[in-house]
């Protein structure tokens, strides 16, 4: 850390390869609980001491990445940053340093419309019986209510990985509203929007919202430790789409994470910022990485996939709310991408591959009604 008289505490990332012995190696996440994992826990405890006491670093937090099969310390530097960050770069134990950054989820804020505006969804024309059944989506946000009327007959993993203690929480606003627009279902007494209602959904907690002094959400908060930890178990969770309305400064350990997740065939879906340049932000633009932007927000920039995200109905709270924002589309996007996995999988063909879908992000007109009727056309091949 730098020696400036109240100089902000900057916290770093130091990424070792797997330092363990390979007897020690290959064992699961309960990584530090259990006596079968004792020594292989002291291992890792030991490898980051030392790297610590050479660079005379402050450790904050540290975890084992299992899906990359490295070893993270989040640390200070006691001694001088610019000095330190030389030579520990230069150290054969150390794989690369990098900033532990902030992010911040895409706020979904109430729209003041009335039920009669509200747009009609443009997957209601598939059949009914097209609804995600069998299909898997991961949401990386904040906490969600999974007991929510709406949504908890969907939940089939709720998983917290924001280590702040002071950040408990049994559900928040914005996860739980992402979590309604997906999968709520569609014959709530509330009205919510359930694009899949039939799909399975797997929360990974990695962001946390807090509350200003008039007790409505403020920004809401993740780092690379708690995204980190969220994304290794959505690597190992076997989801077919995984939403991601969040965004920050670009980040190698996640955008290496969000690449392991794309080869084991997940789709990834993420909301539009207004505020970053796509090669500047996180996750980075990729094949396999949708970015999704309310139709009539922001309607200058191009490069993105279009979606409802203004007018549409979701529940922050046991009560309906219409909620805008690209946070909003995102969800709303991954929802009928939930539709066209069931399609595929009952037509054994590919639809939505990577490929489809970012020639129709170009084409930046009506992306997701270009969609829908692709569905459509193929969903006429099946009985009612």
């Amino acid at each position: 850390m730098s020696d400036n008289a109240g100089a902000a505490e900057t916290e770093w990332v130091v990424v070792l390869d797997d330092p363990r012995p390979a007897r020690l190696q290959g064992w699961q996440r309960s990584q530090y609980s259990g006596g079968t994992h004792y020594s292989s826990a002291l291992e890792l405890k030991r490898a980051g001491k030392r790297i610590a006491s050479k660079y005379d670093l402050e450790v904050r937090a540290d975890w084992f990445i299992e899906s990359l099969n490295v070893y993270c310390l989040i640390a200070l530097f006691r001694a001088d940053e610019h000095a330190t960050l030389q030579t520990i770069r230069d150290d054969k134990n150390v794989k690369w340093v990098q900033l532990s950054n902030d992010f911040e989820l895409m706020q979904a804020s109430n729209s003041e419309q009335i039920a009669s505006s509200l747009l009609s969804p443009p997957e209601l024309r598939l059949p009914p019986s097209i609804n995600g059944k069998g299909v898997v989506i991961a949401l990386v946000d904040s906490a969600i209510d999974d007991k929510h009327t709406d949504i908890k007959h969907a939940v089939e993993k709720n998983a917290d990985f924001v280590v702040e203690k002071d950040k408990e929480s049994d559900g928040e606003a914005h996860g739980t509203a992402i979590a309604g627009v997906i999968v709520a279902d569609q014959q709530s007494e509330l009205g919510v929007t359930g694009v899949a209602s039939g799909a399975k959904l797997k929360s990974f907690r990695g962001c946390w919202e807090t509350l200003n002094d008039s007790q409505k959400a403020a920004n809401p908060n993740c780092s690379t430790l708690s995204l980190a930890r969220a994304l290794d178990a959505v690597a190992a969770s076997q989801a077919d789409i995984l939403n991601l309305s969040l965004s920050g400064p670009k980040d190698p350990l996640l955008d290496m994470l969000i690449s392991k997740i794309i080869a084991n065939g997940t789709q990834v879906v993420t909301a539009f910022d207004p505020n970053r340049l796509a090669n500047n932000r996180f996750p980075s633009a990729a094949l396999g990485v949708l970015t999704v932007k309310a139709t009539s927000l922001e309607s200058e920039f191009s490069d993105t996939f279009l979606a409802p995200g203004t007018k549409v109905v979701a529940a922050p709270s046991q009560r309906a709310d219409f909620m805008q924002g690209h946070s909003i589309a995102s969800a709303y996007t991954t929802g009928v991408l939930a539709l066209c996995r069931q399609l595929e999988r009952q037509l054994n063909k590919q639809i939505c591959d990577p490929q489809m879908l970012d020639q129709l992000q170009q084409n930046n007109i009506k992306n997701l009604d270009d969609l829908v009727s692709i569905l459509q056309q193929e969903a006429k091949v099946m009985s009612p």
